[in-house]
C-alpha cells in the first residue's frame, strides 16, 4: 500500500474539498493527503482523515462514494 501525505501547504494550490489553500480557521502549515484515484490533494482535516501512523492508501470521500455506487451496481447485476 502507498502512503501519500504532505505537510507544506505553500507548495500546493487548493484543497479538492474546500477549495482553499488552508482549511477554514487555519493559518499555519497543515497536513495534506493525496487521492490517487482523482489525483487531487486534500487537507487531512477537510477529509477528516487521521494521518497518525497507519500506512494505508487514502481515498477521498468523493471517490469512495463513486466506488460504493459501482460496487452496489455490480452486486445488483450479479
Amino acid at each position: 500500500m502507498s502512503f501519500s501525505f504532505f505537510v507544506c501547504s505553500f507548495l500546493l494550490d487548493t484543497c479538492g474539498r474546500c477549495g482553499k489553500t488552508n482549511p477554514p480557521g487555519e493559518e499555519d502549515i497543515v497536513p495534506w493527503v493525496f487521492c490517487p484515484l482523482c489525483e487531487e490533494w486534500f487537507h487531512c482535516t477537510c477529509e477528516q482523515w487521521d494521518h497518525s501512523g497507519e500506512e494505508e492508501e487514502f481515498t477521498c470521500e468523493r471517490c469512495r462514494a463513486i466506488q460504493d455506487r459501482i460496487m452496489r451496481r455490480m452486486a445488483n447485476e450479479a
